[in-house]
């Protein structure tokens, strides 16, 4: 989600089952076995059955191969359903690092872990990372757990942060406060039968530009908010 503004939402923002199939090479010798027992079709019926008996286990393999999300492969989400096999955000190191580089990190992981929490209703990660003082932050993570209590989903709208400001300016009130570019992918949600309930245009990172306030603490950063102007 494109981040939350102090007391309103940024940019107007609110909130398969494996197919089983016979063997390739089972279904190949048990064709040879045919065309090896006598019949009265002659050469000709035998080759013919082979060719279809071939070709039916080919198109059964093919469809087995594509099957969405079958092979643990990731599937975006769409009116068809929510996404399968999202990977879940590992935070690294760096991230905790009192820097620009650590926040630059931060930023990286608190997108990643607001896209997997729209993609999976799992908003563990991201209220871990998140300030109790940013009440609006933690009413969009209630949108969240609201979609898909109602048994909808939504697509990962994810954001491009980049701090602008390196070296890392601070508020009045001491916390660090750079600006940062924030570009949005643009985001779905469906509703329980498939319906798109709510569509969100994506944002040109050069169009949007916020003032992200952090604080670190012994265990990383965490985000407090964002607003338009300096605080």
């Amino acid at each position: 989600m494109h981040l939350r503004l102090q007391g309103h939402r940024a940019g107007g923002h609110p909130m398969i089952a494996r197919s089983l199939v016979l063997p390739a090479t089972a279904m190949v010798a048990a064709v040879l076995l045919t065309a090896c027992a006598p019949t009265d079709d002659g050469p000709d019926a035998s080759s013919s059955t082979a060719s279809e008996a071939a070709s039916s286990s080919s198109s059964s393999e093919a469809s087995a191969e594509k099957t969405p999300g079958a092979d643990g492969e990731y599937v975006e989400a769409s009116a068809d359903g929510p996404a399968q096999n999202v990977p879940k955000p590992q935070k690294p190191a760096l991230a905790d690092e009192e820097s620009y580089e650590g926040a630059q990190a931060f930023l990286d992981y608190l997108a990643d872990a607001r896209a997997y929490a729209y993609q999976t209703g799992d908003t563990t990660l991201i209220r871990e990372i998140t300030a109790e003082e940013c009440g609006n932050c933690y009413e969009e993570y209630d949108d969240i757990d609201a979609i898909y209590e109602s048994g909808g989903w939504a697509s990962a709208g994810r954001d491009e942060l980049d701090i602008i400001d390196k070296d890392m300016p601070v508020n009045s009130y001491g916390f660090p406060s750079p600006r940062v570019s924030n570009g949005y992918e643009g985001m779905t949600v469906w509703g329980p039968n498939g319906e798109v309930e709510e569509k969100y245009p994506p944002i040109d990172p050069k169009d949007s530009v916020v003032y992200v306030h952090m604080a670190h603490a012994d265990d990383g950063w965490v985000y407090v908010l964002s607003t338009d102007e300096p605080a």
